[in-house]
């Protein structure tokens, strides 16, 4: 991994974190507010190709600009953590799709503005936005980023894609890491010759609410499971001893410069 996007990290133990995978991995953290003690994070592996050039907060989001050490290109990198919805009134339900599409409408808004800096246009930039995003895919707001119609400005219009939800519609499974084990003759074996998965859920209540989103220029070669379970249908009692969150990690290979 080049690139890790974290949410809910520990404001007053990041910097034990970063100690803890340094010299592999360099990182930054979101700055919060109203006494938070979680926020959104990016971890960038020191010896890839690409450096932190520039970074901004938001109240649910992280944005990062990464500089190509070779060609000085430019890539967009989001982790985002947007507003959670566990009630069952259907006014608070509606307040919080509401405050989702504004913490969207947001983050597109701000991505747009880094372009700009940039001196980038929004729709041909590489941009790669991931993390909990708390709604189903059959939610509204996931059309509208594939739409791009989140913004009314033209100039601030990309359209995303769901980049597991693409690889099922052009069958193609993903790849179960977890399977990969090195024998001593030093090649890479899988339980079985082929793959045969696709990812049912990223959370202990048996749901996706975890998204990988990449505009028209990034080429998501492989998308990746990390967890056995990631691929099972059901529920989960985590976190627990062995698996400490109540989420599964997701994962692509991406080709973009």
């Amino acid at each position: 991994m080049d690139i890790v996007c974290l949410q809910e990290a520990q404001m007053d133990s990041f910097s034990d974190l970063l100690k803890d995978v340094s010299p592999v991995f360099d990182g930054v953290i979101q700055n919060v507010t109203r006494g938070h003690n979680v926020g959104t994070a990016v971890l960038i592996r020191n010896s890839c190709k690409l450096k932190l050039k520039r970074v901004e907060s938001r109240s649910r989001a992280l944005i990062a600009t990464l500089e190509d050490k070779d060609t000085e290109n430019n890539l967009y990198i989001c982790s985002v953590h947007l507003d959670a919805d566990k009630s069952t009134d259907p006014k608070k339900r509606e307040h919080h799709q509401s405050q989702r599409r504004s913490q969207l409408k947001s983050l597109l808004k701000r991505i747009n503005y880094a372009c700009k800096q940039e001196k980038q246009i929004i729709k041909e930039a590489p941009i790669l936005i991931a993390g909990d995003f708390n709604m189903l895919r059959e939610n509204p707001l996931n059309e509208l980023l594939v739409e791009g119609s989140l913004t009314t400005s033209p100039s601030a219009y990309v359209s995303l894609r769901d980049a597991y939800l693409e690889a099922e519609r052009h069958d193609r499974f993903s790849i179960p890491v977890y399977h990969q084990s090195v024998l001593e003759g030093g090649n890479d074996i899988g339980e079985t010759a082929s793959n045969e998965k696709h990812l049912v859920k990223t959370y202990k209540g048996g749901a996706i609410l975890d998204y990988i989103w990449t505009s028209d220029e990034v080429k998501v070669v492989d998308t990746l499971l990390y967890h056995p379970d990631s691929s099972t249908v059901g529920t989960e009692k985590w976190p627990c001893h062995d698996h400490p969150s109540d989420h599964l990690p997701i994962g692509i290979d991406i080709d973009w410069n």
